[in-house]
């Protein structure tokens, strides 16, 4: 394959590994995410991304089939991410901070669901620090996941609805909708986004999941996907995993 058409395909299945996962398809973003690493060819940039979704992507398959490979495979990125912060300096702290707590509610069943709270709150603090909205809001949401799959209803309503609001303040209002439609009664916002979502409003979330962060910017640069070309319209077809 040609540079040019692998830095194509690289673009194409980062973004649909995150478009998968936003929208808890994750399967789907497991094989994108696998496509990514076959294709290599990637920065340190890109590659901290793939760290990222592979830890995700491991952590939610565990909770959802309890298979042991997942934890295997999750520890790995975490341990690998914790290098690369070493390595790379703080500037990726919070995206560090988010793995540690979504390992830790996921996979140690002994910690109190308070120091589990605490970890998650790192990293949201942190994340809205640096201005990254988009991983403020997924802190929030797996810390809501977290405490109702503890049966704490309170506690998931409370981080449900905070990141249903900083994805709506933010203009995601298929990520609230999907919230909505899956949680009921769980995100309390005095406005609720409308109940249906299309393939456009989906692609629309991807397109700011890039725009709104530098390192999803400088991983599409190569391969000249910036930020006029997703808002035209037509790159964005790369986005559907339908």
């Amino acid at each position: 394959m040609k540079p040019a058409d692998t830095r194509l395909q690289l673009g194409k299945n980062l973004f649909r590994t995150h478009g998968a996962f936003y929208f808890g398809e994750y399967e789907k973003a497991q094989h994108c995410h696998d496509n990514v690493k076959m294709l290599g060819n990637m920065d340190i940039v890109c590659t901290i991304t793939v760290v990222v979704f592979g830890q995700l992507i491991a952590s939610a398959l565990y909770r959802r089939t309890k298979r042991r490979k997942y934890k295997k495979e999750a520890l790995k990125y975490l341990t690998k991410m914790r290098k690369l912060v070493k390595e790379k300096g703080p500037t990726k702290v919070n995206k560090f901070l988010l793995m540690e707590a979504d390992f830790l509610s996921t996979f140690d069943e002994s910690v109190d669901s308070m120091s589990v709270k605490r970890s998650f709150e790192r990293a949201i603090s942190t994340s809205k620090r640096s201005g990254l909205m988009q991983d403020a809001a997924l802190a929030s949401e797996l810390c809501g996941s977290y405490f109702l799959s503890r049966g704490d209803s309170d506690w998931a309503a409370y981080y449900y609805t905070a990141a249903a609001s900083i994805y709506r303040d933010w203009g995601a209002t298929a990520k609230v909708a999907h919230l909505v439609q899956n949680l009921g009664k769980h995100v309390q916002l005095k406005e609720k986004a409308r109940m249906k979502t299309s393939r456009k409003d989906r692609r629309w979330l991807i397109e700011k999941v890039a725009e709104a962060s530098s390192d999803f910017t400088a991983e599409f640069a190569p391969i000249e996907l910036g930020s006029s070309s997703l808002r035209s319209g037509g790159v964005l077809e790369l986005a559907s995993w339908h």
